[in-house]
């Protein structure tokens, strides 16, 4: 990155996050990369040839660009400022949601191994990146509780009433949640501003 920022005088960008890079670039900045005869913004096709000149090797898979990419499995919308779960991830998550809630024949709840209630309290945990209602408080207290009486992972605990109402509860909010907006309104009226301000471009005079 220091080569590409004071040799090749790229400023603005990529950034990086451990061994990832990223960066914001307007839709309309793209260069053609021939190697992988396809179009990039011009930042990031700044740092494929670097990496060319450099002897990097690099995968075309891991060259994703677009506005609204999954980013540590979190999905970003760049242009909305949105942060959510994936479409597929959010249908798995309820579908597992739903298998624990699912009664036997017999009406009587269903029981799972301590190592998959500790699975699901962990996927659900990982949902409050974006569902920052589903706090570990509201769903998953009393997971917790039974997870601290029973130590041994091989034996089965029951979805008992309360937890059934937890999950619910959390299979309710995650279906009616739009994510994350980064910003209350991406649009604004005069009424909402706190101060309303008039110039006038004319080069000769008002």
């Amino acid at each position: 990155m220091w080569i590409l920022k004071n040799e090749k005088n790229v400023r603005d960008g990529p950034f990086t996050f451990n061994d990832d890079s990223f960066g914001i670039s307007d839709a309309s900045d793209l260069r053609y990369y021939q190697p992988y005869d396809d179009y990039f913004p011009s930042d990031q096709w700044e740092l494929l040839t670097l990496w060319d000149e450099l002897g990097i090797p690099h995968k075309r898979a891991k060259q994703v660009w677009g506005p609204v990419l999954t980013v540590i499995g979190i999905e970003v919308d760049i242009n909305n400022m949105k942060f959510t779960l994936p479409s597929q991830a959010i249908v798995d998550l309820i579908a597992e949601l739903d298998r624990f809630l699912e009664r036997l024949p017999n009406k009587r709840p269903r029981h799972f191994k301590r190592k998959s209630w500790q699975k699901l309290a962990g996927w659900l945990n990982w949902s409050f990146n974006v569902f920052p209602y589903l706090r570990p408080l509201a769903c998953l207290s009393h997971i917790y509780n039974k997870l601290t009486e029973v130590k041994d992972d091989g034996k089965r605990i029951y979805c008992n009433m309360e937890i059934r109402s937890d999950l619910e509860w959390a299979r309710r909010r995650i279906l009616a949640s739009d994510g994350i907006f980064l910003l209350e309104s991406l649009m604004w009226t005069e009424s909402d501003a706190d101060v309303v301000i008039e110039a006038d471009a004319c080069l000769t005079g008002l």
